[in-house]
């Protein structure tokens, strides 16, 4: 799960308890105790794109196949842009991507 919580301009995007707090106790009770998951969260709550693919690098070497298991869930939460409350996309190779954000949540 990657949790963005604080931003460097809270004019624009201003920072978000909710996720540092509810969300990852929330997904982290969800997919630990209710489907015997491994979880994995960020542990800084300030977040740029390249901390992003950083993360998600090291994700991929610590977590490589080693449960011999082709299955990866990713979560985002932070700011979404408005108008794209739900979006689905299937491919063709498989995967099945599906993002939400909540339009006007204050």
């Amino acid at each position: 799960m990657i949790a963005i919580s604080e931003y460097e301009d809270n004019k624009k995007w201003r920072n978000l308890e909710s996720a540092k707090d509810d969300d990852i106790n929330n997904f982290k009770y969800i997919f630990e105790q209710e489907l015997n998951y491994e979880f994995v969260c960020n542990e800084e709550p300030k977040m740029n794109k390249d901390d992003v693919n950083e993360f998600l690098a090291t994700l991929i070497v610590n977590h490589k196949n080693k449960k011999q298991y082709d299955a990866l869930i990713i979560i985002i939460s932070g700011h979404g842009n408005e108008g794209e409350e739900q979006n689905n996309i299937h491919n063709d190779n498989g995967f099945l991507m599906i993002w939400s954000t909540t339009k006007g949540y204050q």
